[in-house]
């Protein structure tokens, strides 16, 4: 009966498995149907379509600037990248190299000057797209390529990105909605307002080009759909669902669209695809490695893995640690770092062999007590409420926010960038450095804490109504449980 059971037990799940199976397949079979539409398009084709998204997507901008509620959200943004030195990089993408000299609180001179300078291009902008128009009505389509040439020129030099676009149209059509609401519990009389009339028609011109950039990014996104299914062919392995990894190119295909430049010459499909395959490479690096690393560390992984495979068969021997840095141009200490990740864990339910030929598990092997895992936990259960004590006292809501879910503070699992960016509505270079922010917040307080992190602060004397203010939010947090 007991075997019989067993048997029975294995085919349900074999059952559920096949299932499931069969559901994916069929999703893919449906996928695939569909891609029978997705055909590559001509470079003349291609290039056409790229200009009009340009164009469109210029057009909706400066049609938008002719509100002034445009000005003053912009003055908003602006003033808050001046007052608290955090640059919008979710509307801005300013070269990263120079990014730290904004950071600064002592650098306020630059912000300003940054400012200044997306407020003056955003200008030309408009001045350009008055003269851009007058050359279409005319017919003159070459002098109306090159003005539209130079307003793209002026968007790149202030790195202006598709997400300020939504932002402000998004903002502006709630500002008009606000404005009519007003209107009808009779705060004032909407037929004397003018600026509301012209908000109402702007609005209208931007919804029929949002209608056309929508159609033609439609249509170069669907013809570029293959490119992630050969690539998830090439990298797919088994056991994992190839299904995903086309999701992935899938969004890389977006994201290479965004920050294409047609001006060049190079026809797209040969731009996204280094775009789609970073994009399944890594998360097949997270699938197979059973702890999640960095995209770069995983990557800086495998090129030690091929230079040590092809050191072996060259000279008969593995390289040193100083032979690896110097191949990778990469300091000692981080190379020594990595080649202790790459070691593969074992599990405790790992079983070894002795000399007598008896199997034993790890665990028993090591001879683990139980008691001291129990106060382990223990242990780390409370030291893990008072560093959220100090987070709460230390960190401002949104750092708040991206230091528990990067360290998994309440799911148990480390949120990936893409993740907190997409529950932050920011971007995930945003993300990154809001991050970075927060580790050297809290790293200067547990500097100051000592070595007896969470007994007491140190006490300075000349400030003792400070000291008795910190000292009790301290004490509170000792004597406080879990939230």
């Amino acid at each position: 009966m007991r075997g019989g059971g067993r048997r029975i037990l294995s085919s349900k799940k074999e059952v559920t498995f096949m299932k499931k199976e069969a559901k994916s397949n069929a999703y893919m079979s449906v996928y695939f149907w569909n891609l029978r539409g997705s055909v590559p398009l001509k470079a003349d084709k291609e290039k056409e379509l790229f200009k009009k998204v340009e164009f469109y997507s210029l057009s909706i901008l400066c049609e938008l600037m002719d509100i002034d509620e445009f000005w003053n959200e912009l003055d908003r943004i602006l003033n808050d990248m001046i007052q608290t030195a955090e640059f919008p990089t979710e509307f801005f993408d300013i070269v990263k190299a120079r990014y730290g000299d904004f950071e600064k609180k002592t650098n306020k001179r630059l912000r300003v000057e940054m400012a200044k300078k997306i407020k003056n291009n955003l200008v030309k902008l408009k001045n350009h797209y008055k003269i851009l128009k007058v050359m279409l009505e005319i017919g003159n389509d070459k002098k109306a390529e090159e003005r539209l040439a130079q307003m793209n020129e002026l968007k790149l030099s202030i790195g202006l990105t598709l997400d300020f676009l939504h932002h402000m149209r998004q903002h502006i059509s709630q500002w008009y909605e606000q404005r009519i609401k007003n209107s009808e519990n009779g705060r004032y009389d909407i037929i004397k307002d003018q600026e509301l009339k012209k908000a109402a028609e702007i609005l209208k011109r931007v919804k029929e080009l949002s209608n056309k950039l929508k159609s033609e990014t439609e249509l170069i996104y669907n013809s570029n759909l293959r490119l992630s299914v050969k690539m998830a062919k090439r990298y797919h392995i088994q056991n994992t669902d190839m299904f995903d990894y086309i999701q992935d190119g899938n969004l890389a295909i977006a994201k290479a669209m965004e920050r294409f430049e047609w001006r060049k010459g190079t026809k797209f499909s040969t731009y996204a695809v280094p775009w789609i395959k970073q994009a399944i490479i890594r998360s097949l690096n997270d699938a197979i490695h059973p702890i999640r690393m960095p995209g770069h560390i995983i990557e800086l992984m495998n090129k030690i893995n091929k230079f040590i495979r092809s050191f072996v068969q060259e000279n008969g021997r593995e390289p040193t640690i100083s032979e690896i840095a110097s191949k990778m141009k990469a300091p000692v200490e981080k190379i020594d770092n990595i080649m202790k990740i790459i070691k593969e864990p074992m599990s405790f339910e790992f079983f070894s062999f002795s000399p007598d030929d008896e199997a034993q598990k790890l665990d028993e092997v090591l001879d683990i007590q139980d008691s001291v895992s129990v106060i382990e936990n223990i242990e780390r259960n409370d030291m893990r409420k008072k560093i959220r004590r100090i987070i709460d006292i230390v960190l401002t809501p949104r750092e708040k926010k991206v230091i528990e879910m990067r360290c998994g503070f309440y799911s148990k699992r480390e949120a990936t960038l893409d993740e907190v960016s997409e529950v932050l509505c920011i971007t995930r270079e945003r993300v990154r450095q809001i991050e970075q922010i927060a580790t050297k917040k809290l790293k200067k307080v547990f500097s100051k804490l000592g070595y007896n992190l969470f007994d007491d602060l140190p006490i300075n004397k000349n400030k003792s109504s400070k000291r008795t203010l910190r000292k009790c939010e301290f004490e509170k947090f000792e004597n406080e449980g879990d939230y």
